[in-house]
Parts: C-alpha cells; structure tokens; sequence
C-alpha cells in the first residue's frame, strides 16, 4: 500500500488531478494498540510549497454515539407501528368480545353452543390482554398518566415476598438497598410489573436454579458516563439492578431482547413483551434500561429512574477541580477495547501513567516484564480462562504487590466465587462508571493503610 500511496502522492504534485484531496474521507485506521478504529482524513494540497497537509480525526466516541441512537430510533419505530396495529386491533377484539357476550345470553341453555362461545370470549380477552402489553410498550411519552412520588426500595422491599411466590424454591432471592433513596416521579404499579418481569426473566435463565439479587442505589450520570452509553442524559437517578446467575445472553442479539415477540424462548413459553414492557416503562418514566451479560455466568438489568425534581438534599455531584489525582502506574485491563480505551484516558487526565490492555493474556505478560504497576484496574468476566480474579492471584504469584480495583456490569459474578465475594464488595466500581467514581475508588485504595501490598 505505501508504493501506491508514493505512486499518487506523485501525480498530484505532477498537478494531475485527485479524488482525494479537498474531501473528507472516512476510513478504518489502525490504533498503535493493534485494534482498528474509524477516522475521518482530511487531505490538502499546498502546491506553492510542495507539501500535503493530512488532518485525521477519531470518530469512534461518534461512531459508538451514532450506533446507540439507531438503536433507539429503532426501537421507537418498532413502538409507533405496534403501537398503531395495536390499537386497530382492540377495536375489533372490542367488537368480537361484545357480540360473543350478547351471543353468550342467547345460547345460555344451549350447553355445547355455550361452551364454544366461553372458548371464543376467553380467547377474545386474552387478545385484549396481548395488545394492551402491545400499548404498554408504544407509549414513549413522559406524560403524567399514573405517576406520583415513589420510594423505589420500600416497594422493592413490599414486592419481595410476591417475588419469591413466582420463582422457584431452587431460586435464592437476596436484595439490597440503599438507605435514603432518592423519591422518583413513576407510574407505582408499571414499576412492579417491570420488576416482575425482569424477576421471571432471570428466574427463565436458571432452570437448574441459582441467585437473584434485586439492588436499589443513587448514582449521578456525569458528561463522561455518555460517552459509554449515549442513551443517559446528565443528572441524578436512582438505579435498581437486577442481576441473576443464569446462562447469559449471547452478544449478537443483545441489541434486539428489547423488541416486541423477540424471544428465544421454546414456541408456547413465553410472549416476548415482558423485556419490551420494562423498556417501555424505562422510557416513559425519563429513564433508561441497559443490559450487561456474560454467557455461563449471567446477566445484570439496570433500571436508571430520574430523581424527582425538588428532592432536597446535599448535591453528589463532584466538581472536576475536585477530583483526586495522582501519579502511580495503572494497568487497565478490559476486553471490551472502547472501555479500556475511556478508562486509560480518564486516568491520563487524573495525572496517572497508565497502560492499557485488551486481552488478559498481554496484562499478564506486563506484570511478568514490570514490577512498577501499582494498581491493577481489571474487568471481572473476561475471556480465554482468566478472569480478574486469577490475574489478580497470577500477579500475587509474581511476586507483584500492586493493589487491585475491579470493574464489572455483572453484579453477581461474587456470587459464583464465594472466597471472592468480600474483596469484590470492596474495590468493585459497577460500569458504566464516570470520571468521578474512578477517581475517587482508585485513590481511596491507594491511600487506604489497611490495604496490604501482600505478594
């Protein structure tokens, strides 16, 4: 490729004309890290000099941004049109339910005729049932139908016994909530029928049994967290996670679980709105719902509800001059290249040297070859049979005495490594994580004196 870029580079100095020039080119370049990237180039020619200017700009954070609203835009598509087809279609169950009960009276000493009709009229309103899931979904709008202050972890809290009544005994269900809990403005009654449906989602995901943890906490969506997930917008919510143990869900049709009758579920066993309803219900509350799974280890629902505006209390928000910094080294290990990207540079502009790996294998080989790493910041699931918690039992083998800071969407992976459990509790920053909580977790362990740098 270098001759022929040498080759056209000439004929444009020759003064020969070229597509290239003047225009703004996107293409795929290739990061020093090894992975590729989409950037934009731009070309220009200073014939009075003999020289080419070339301009190149990263366009993955607009890339990754781009990508997030098609998702969305698609999903509302999907809501306006069966949102429409559903409607039409409640008119006609309307006209079929109310002639089958004028009929019912009329062959009431009929005893086969009757049962038919009880058939057709059960069938009818099972329909009306269906499409007023299918409504459910439909209706994006924020308005105020039904929606009043709630305390998300007293019902959570209220809702638990009714929880366990839909699981199986083979199902521990555990929750933890926060204390003082921002109020919310929802819909009460939408909320519990979303976090039923996450509840029988995960319970589907473990038919041999397993662990259901329901989580409430706060947390403030910061610029930064939008560069993960574009879909937040910038202010106070209160998150409740629900994170099962199960088989996962595989990554090619995570983008798609929220579309209504997409199922994977056996033909009979399930409808396919319950993930669409607590979509549904997400939006129209002002909110968001994100997914984070890992096959053979199992999936973790975030619900982000805005706090209810005029809720008085002292701002969590942290003012960027605020931030601790630093100078230790970092490794940063994630497979996902674009969060180890983020969290590479948020610790750059902290004031740390850090280096940035997206296969734990290459992490392991740097602590082989340094002895200068002071803190490993590491994803907990990861591939190719090593996973945060072994790399960080590898580095101890080596004799490195660096501390250690996980990261994960997947709440309840501790649950599967019970010997880990208390470690993770500790140093686990949940993603998507801000600028903010990075820098305030990775000083504070640090800092901490009672953190041993044992080998």
């Amino acid at each position: 490729h270098r001759e022929a870029h040498r080759r056209g580079l000439a004929r444009v100095d020759a003064g020969q004309p070229s597509r290239l020039t003047g225009r703004r080119l996107e293409m795929t370049a290739l990061h020093a890290s090894g992975r590729e990237m989409p950037v934009e180039l731009t070309i220009t020619h200073l014939p009075d000099h003999g020289l080419f200017t070339a301009f190149i700009r990263d366009l993955t954070d607009q890339k990754r941004t781009e990508a997030a609203l098609q998702r969305s835009q698609k999903l509302e598509v999907v809501g306006h049109l069966t949102g429409g087809i559903a409607h039409d279609f409640n008119n006609l169950l309307g006209i079929i339910a109310g002639n089958l009960e004028l009929l019912q009276r009329s062959v009431a000493e009929d005893e086969k005729a009757s049962k038919r009709v009880a058939t057709a009229l059960n069938s009818a309103r099972r329909g009306a049932d269906l499409t007023r899931r299918l409504l459910s979904f439909s209706r994006q709008d924020q308005g105020g139908e039904g929606k009043a202050a709630c305390d998300v972890g007293e019902t959570i809290v209220g809702m638990l016994e009714m929880l366990q009544r839909s699981l199986t005994r083979r199902i521990e269900v555990t929750t933890q909530v926060a204390q003082e809990l921002w109020p919310t403005l929802i819909n009460r009654s939408e909320f519990e029928d979303c976090l039923l449906n996450l509840a029988i989602n995960a319970r589907d995901a473990m038919p041999d049994g397993g662990m259901l943890v329901i989580e409430a906490g706060k947390v403030v969506i910061t610029p930064e967290y939008r560069r993960v997930d574009p879909n937040l917008a910038a202010g106070d919510y209160v998150v409740v996670s629900v994170t099962d143990t199960g088989t996962g869900i595989p990554g090619d049709i995570l983008d798609r679980i929220f579309e209504p009758f997409f199922t994977t579920k056996e033909r009979g066993k399930g409808t396919g709105l319950g993930l669409s309803m607590a979509y549904g219900f997400a939006k129209r509350s002002g909110g968001h719902l994100r997914v984070y799974s890992e096959m053979g280890v199992g999936t973790t629902f975030r619900l982000y509800l805005p706090r209810l505006a005029g809720a008085v209390e002292v701002p969590m928000a942290v003012e960027e001059v605020r931030l601790p910094r630093g100078s230790e080294t970092i490794l940063v290990v994630d497979d996902e290249p674009h969060l180890a990207e983020i969290a590479g540079e948020f610790l750059k502009e902290l004031g740390y040297s850090t280096i940035v790996c997206t296969d734990p294998l290459e992490a392991l080989g740097v602590l082989e070859q340094r002895d200068d790493i002071d803190l490993l910041f590491t994803d907990v699931v990861m591939p190719r049979g090593i996973d945060g918690f072994t790399l960080e039992h590898r580095a101890r083998d080596l004799g490195r005495r660096c501390r250690v800071v996980f990261t994960s969407g997947f709440t309840g992976y501790a649950h599967n490594r019970p010997g880990e459990a208390s470690v993770l509790h500790r140093h686990l920053l949940i993603k998507p994580y801000g600028k903010a909580e990075l820098a305030r977790l990775v000083r504070d362990v640090l800092d901490d004196p009672e953190e041993t740098d044992r080998p």
